[in-house]
């Protein structure tokens, strides 16, 4: 097991933004003015590709439509930081290239506790250099984050800090939501991508959605948990260990389900 601890270290390219039909938040929207999402491509055939509001793959390199990412940022309130009045403590599950983190940092700011967790080593290592160079440039919070190479599984649920902000960057079931959740200060928030919970699960997976899973204070020895259902997604998923055939687990939990827009959001 990955025990997370605190520790902080001492601390103009063609770039993407959200999309203008999208009513982003000024701070988000800033944050892809800042982070220079070509920095995290190295085929110079794919460039152009990288900048359109799109998924893009290559290899094992997958990165999310820029929309996504903004869409994320905001339900973790990463647009409203100054309002917090403290500094918020990120962990991005799954961190792949290490984009998202650095939109994050470009919020968060510099001095706060800043985790990636990256099961595949030669993308950990690349992604700790990108995040590096960017941390001695346009994005000096970089210079805080931290690249675990380990599985999304790995880190200790008991032992390790617990984080204000989760982000969950490939497809989880749905109770891992919960498992992950357990990572959480109270009132601290979640996002990823989760399966539907349906029973019983096909072979090829389920529906996916982006979930914001916050963590309530904690009663008479449960963890609850509000879910909010924000839209439809369809992400690559976790690589998940030998034998788990199942994201929950045997933990005492109780559910709080907030009214969704989903339904609206699927029609358009």
């Amino acid at each position: 097991h990955v025990r997370l601890s605190e520790k902080v270290r001492n601390s103009p390219a063609k770039r993407v933004h959200p999309p203008s039909h999208h009513s982003f938040h000024a701070q988000v929207v800033q944050a892809f003015r800042a982070v220079d999402r070509g920095q995290f491509v190295d085929d110079e055939e794919s460039k152009e590709a990288i900048y359109m509001d799109m998924p893009f793959r290559h290899g094992r390199l997958h990165l999310s439509a820029p929309s996504i990412y903004a869409a994320a940022l905001e339900a973790l309130g990463l647009d409203e930081v100054s309002r917090w009045r403290r500094q918020l403590s990120f962990l991005n599950l799954g961190s792949g290239s290490g984009y998202l983190s650095a939109l994050a940092a470009a919020l968060l700011g510099e001095g706060c506790v800043h985790v990636c967790v990256e099961l595949d080593a030669a993308l950990a290592a690349r992604s700790r250099a990108t995040l590096a160079a960017l941390g001695r440039g346009p994005v000096p919070a970089l210079r805080d984050v931290q690249v675990v190479c380990a599985s999304a599984f790995d880190v200790d649920l008991d032992l390790s800090m617990k984080f204000d902000r989760i982000y969950v960057g490939a497809g989880a079931r749905h109770g891992d939501a919960r498992r992950f959740g357990r990572l959480l200060k109270p009132d601290g928030r979640l996002v990823g991508p989760f399966e539907d919970d349906f029973e019983p699960r096909p072979p090829w997976g389920l529906p996916q959605a982006l979930l914001r899973v916050t963590r309530l204070r904690a009663l008479e020895g449960f963890d609850e948990f509000e879910l909010d259902d924000l839209l439809p997604v369809q992400f690559s998923n976790l690589v998940r260990p030998a034998g788990d055939d199942d994201g929950d687990d045997d933990g005492e939990y109780a559910y709080a389900y907030a009214d969704s827009d989903s339904e609206e959001e699927d029609e358009d």
